[in-house]
């Protein structure tokens, strides 16, 4: 799940000690609570913000890479369908109240930054989301971008949390919530395992702007990445929600 290059961003904090958060959506807090409950999951917890750590990304960031590009496992199936199931209803979920478009390679990128995104989603109810990047092991192209939009929305747009390395470490938190224990395996490399790559890989000296993108991998990080432990001390009455 890659977005464009040019959405990549630096968190506002300069000793990132803060995420770089912008105003939370109401309307779309509200909406990911519904959908929670219209799902069958725990109620939403409130976790608060939470520190981004340069170590535990470089860590992350090597486990990344050392993921196979394709793991037949049948863990591994299993949490990518879950993840295309869950994606799939919440992008049914949101489309009855936002107006999600596509826009490729070809197009202008409609957005300078995550706070113009923000502003469309709350002033237009409309979310341009991009359709291009590699193939993936398991996600068809639909798939992914119908990812890559209830990410931008439940994850980033609800909460007011920008695309630099604390923003997205406290979307994918976000995120997480809404997801089984399979699906949020497969999320966690879909996001924060591509997240920490690119800020804390092999690239990282490179401007945020010029940082290739993160392999599309077919694999899961280490069970270790799957919950976050603000998640975990949320949701610890409802140990079969957090582990598969």
């Amino acid at each position: 799940m890659i977005r464009p290059a040019i959405l990549r961003e630096e968190d506002e904090s300069p000793r990132l000690g803060a995420p770089g958060r912008r105003k939370p959506n109401k309307e779309l807090e509200r909406l990911l609570k519904a959908y929670i409950e219209e799902a069958g999951l725990p109620p939403y917890q409130k976790t608060p913000d939470v520190a981004w750590d340069e170590d535990r990304c470089r860590v992350i960031a090597e486990e990344f890479e050392s993921l196979d590009f394709r793991d037949d496992a049948e863990l591994v199936l299993d949490a990518y369908r879950a993840l295309a199931r869950e994606v799939m209803a919440q992008y049914r979920f949101l489309s009855e109240h936002y107006a999600i478009s596509p826009y490729g390679d070809e197009d202008p990128v409609p957005y300078a930054d995550s706070a113009e995104m923000m502003d469309d989603v709350r002033e237009n109810r409309r979310l341009w989301v991009y359709t291009g990047g590699d193939d993936h092991a398991y996600l068809s192209r639909e798939e992914n971008f119908m990812f890559r939009a209830v990410h931008d929305l439940f994850g980033h747009a609800a909460h007011g949390y920008g695309f630099g390395p604390m923003g997205e470490e406290n979307a994918w938190v976000q995120h997480s919530k809404a997801f089984s224990p399979l699906a949020r395996a497969a999320l966690t490399t879909e996001t924060r395992g591509q997240n920490n790559w690119v800020n804390c890989g092999p690239h990282a000296d490179l401007p945020v702007k010029d940082r290739p993108y993160a392999a599309q991998k077919g694999a899961l990080l280490p069970e270790n990445r799957w919950v976050h432990p603000v998640v975990e001390k949320a949701y610890r009455k409802s140990p079969d929600f957090l582990y598969v």
